[in-house]
C-alpha cells in the first residue's frame, strides 16, 4: 500500500520498539498492509515477535542492508505474502528525503537558480510551487540536495502543470544542476495537475533535485514532490495457488506441484521497466529451509540468469543441494540439506554461507570472482519457482523465510541467522 505524504512524515523522528513495549514501526507498517491487502490484524504476539526481530536487527546493524525480508507466521496466508521490511539501503522505511515537498513552509528548503524567482501558487490542496524565469537566463530553477546512498535506487514522484504555453523540466544529478542521474522530457502544458515518477540510482552521498521551465521568460507548477527509497517488490508477492492451510511457520506444506510464490523481485541491476533490488557488487538472498522432503529434480528458491549468474537452488536438479556461484565456476555441496542458507557478494567476494540448530554458522564457498562477470545481468527471485522454464519443475520442500539484501559479511550472516532462528521459535516454529 503506497504510503502518502503525510504518512511518511508521522514515520520521521519514530524510535524502534523495545521488546516488551510499543511495536516497531516497521511492524506497524507491515499490519497496516496486511489488512488493507484482505487479512487480519496479526496478533499481538505475532507482532512483538516480529518487533523484537526487528530490534535485532537494528543493534546488529543489519537493517539499513535488508531489501525484502519475508516469513510465514502463524496468522495465514495474507501476512505470509506481504513482506515486513520491503526496502532499506541505508533509510529507513518511509524516510522522506524532500524537504518541504508540499510547500507547507512555503518555499523554504528551496534555492532558487539562473535568476530564477519562486512564488506560492494553489496547489493540489494548499500550496504549489511556482518557477518563473526572467527575460535572459535560460532554466530558471528550483534546486533542492537529497542525502543519498551510493547504489541504492530511489523512487521521486511529483505533480506538475501550466495552464498557459509554457514547458517544464525536471533533472537529477550529481551537480547542482545536473541531469546525469535524469532528465525528463519537457512537460507539456495543461491545466491538469499530471503525475511524474522517475527511479534512479544513487552514485554519491548528495544528489541534487532541480525543476523549472527550460526557457528564459517562463514559468511552471510543481506540487507534492517526494523521494524515498525505492520499493521494489510486489506487495502481496504474486501467490499461485496457495491456501492457507498450505503455510505454517515451519514452512510450506501440502501439495506444491501447481503451487508458488513469486516475489518479482530483481537479484541483478539491469535495464528495463522492473527497477533492480541492488547493483551487481552488493547483493544477497537468504531462504531457510525447514525440510528434505519431495526431492526429485525441483528447485525451492532460485535466481537464475543463462550466462553468468549467481543462484542459490535447493534440491538442484534433484540430486543434491549446494550454491552456485557463476554458471559452475564454483560449487559446493552443504550437508547437511535443511536449514539457513545465504548467498551474498561485496564486489569480487562471493561467499555462501550454511547454519542450523546442530550444525554452526560456517562458509561454504568463499572465493573471488571477477566483478565483471555480474555485470549486466539481472534475474527474479521466486519462492517455490523455477525460473527458467520447462526446464525446471516445482517443489514441496518446506521454506519458512526468504530476504534479498544487500552482502552479508560472516559475522553480520551469523547475527542474521540468530535472528532469524529467534524469531521462528518466538512465532511458534522450531530449530532444524
Amino acid at each position: 500500500m503506497p504510503l502518502n505524504i503525510a504518512s511518511h512524515r508521522c514515520l520521521l523522528g519514530r524510535a524502534p520498539a523495545q521488546s516488551g513495549s510499543v511495536y516497531d514501526d516497521l511492524v506497524l507498517n507491515w499490519a497496516a498492509r496486511v489488512v488493507s491487502n484482505g487479512g487480519a490484524e496479526p496478533a499481538a504476539a505475532t507482532k512483538q515477535a516480529m518487533s523484537d526481530f526487528c530490534a535485532a536487527l537494528r543493534s546488529a546493524n543489519l537493517l539499513s542492508k535488508m531489501k525484502v525480508v519475508c516469513c510465514l507466521t502463524p496468522g495465514g496466508l495474507t501476512e505470509a505474502l506481504t513482506p515486513l521490511i520491503k526496502t532499506a539501503g541505508g533509510a529507513a522505511y518511509g524516510t522522506e528525503l524532500v524537504n518541504n515537498g508540499t510547500f507547507d513552509s512555503g518555499t523554504s528548503g528551496w534555492t532558487p537558480a539562473n535568476n530564477a524567482t519562486l512564488s506560492l501558487i494553489t496547489g493540489m490542496s494548499g500550496n504549489g510551487l511556482q518557477v518563473q524565469g526572467d527575460y535572459i537566463v535560460p532554466n530558471p530553477q528550483a534546486r533542492q540536495t537529497l542525502a543519498t546512498v551510493a547504489g541504492v535506487t530511489y523512487k521521486l514522484t511529483l505533480y506538475h502543470k501550466q495552464p498557459g504555453a509554457g514547458v517544464g523540466k525536471v533533472l537529477i544529478g550529481t551537480t547542482a544542476g545536473g541531469g546525469d542521474l535524469y532528465t525528463s522530457p519537457d512537460l507539456a502544458p495543461g491545466a491538469v495537475w499530471t503525475l511524474l515518477t522517475v527511479y534512479f540510482t544513487a552514485t554519491s552521498t548528495t544528489t541534487y533535485l532541480s525543476l523549472g521551465p527550460p526557457n528564459a521568460g517562463s514559468n511552471y507548477w510543481f506540487d507534492s514532490i517526494s523521494c524515498q527509497v525505492a520499493v521494489l517488490c510486489n506487495d502481496p508477492f504474486t501467490n499461485y495457488n496457495f491456501v492457507s492451510s498450505d503455510l505454517t511457520v515451519n514452512g510450506i506444506i501440502g501439495n506444491a506441484a501447481s503451487k508458488y510464490i513469486l516475489t518479482g523481485i530483481q537479484i541483478f541491476a539491469g535495464a528495463g521497466l522492473n527497477q533492480p533490488v541492488f547493483v551487481y557488487n552488493n547483493a544477497g538472498h537468504t531462504i531457510y529451509c525447514h525440510t528434505t522432503e519431495n526431492p526429485g529434480g525441483k528447485i525451492d528458491f532460485e535466481a537464475f540468469n543463462p550466462g553468468p549468474f549467481t543462484h542459490i537452488a535447493i534440491n538442484y536438479n534433484g540430486a543434491v543441494t549446494y550454491g552456485q556461484i557463476n554458471s559452475g565456476l564454483s560449487s559446493i555441496n552443504p550437508s547437511p540439506g535443511t536449514g539457513y542458507y545465504s548467498c551474498n557478494r561485496i564486489g569480487s567476494s562471493v561467499k555462501i554461507f550454511h547454519a542450523r540448530s546442530d550444525s554452526p554458522h560456517v562458509s561454504k564457498i568463499d572465493t573471488t570472482q571477477s566483478a565483471g562477470d555480474y555485470a549486466a545481468n539481472r534475474s527474479n527471485a521466486a519462492l517455490l519457482s523455477g525460473w527458467n522454464g520447462a526446464a525446471y519443475a516445482y517443489s514441496g520442500k518446506r521454506l519458512s523465510f526468504f530476504a534479498a539484501h544487500s552482502g552479508l559479511t560472516n559475522v553480520e550472516s551469523s547475527s542474521f541467522y540468530n535472528a532469524i532462528q529467534a524469531l521462528r521459535m518466538a512465532l511458534g516454529g522450531g530449530y532444524v
